[in-house]
């Protein structure tokens, strides 16, 4: 996440961005919470998804 990127929605940055990371929750990019991208947010974008094993993923995202 970079400065110029806060305030923007996930669909803005030059990344795809799946998830975002917000204190302690993942939300999914689609999530109304996410739709306002916040400076100490961590994104998960599709290179990070390529490099991480598939099952793993999905493990990660089905967490509440």
């Amino acid at each position: 996440m970079t400065t110029s990127e806060a305030g923007d929605t996930p669909r803005d940055c030059d990344d795809l961005v799946v998830a975002v990371v917000r204190g302690h929750r993942l939300l999914d990019y689609t999530h109304p919470q996410a739709a306002t991208l916040q400076l100490t947010e961590r994104l998960i974008t599709r290179g990070c998804v390529e490099r991480w094993d598939y099952l793993s993923f999905r493990c990660v995202l089905a967490v509440p």
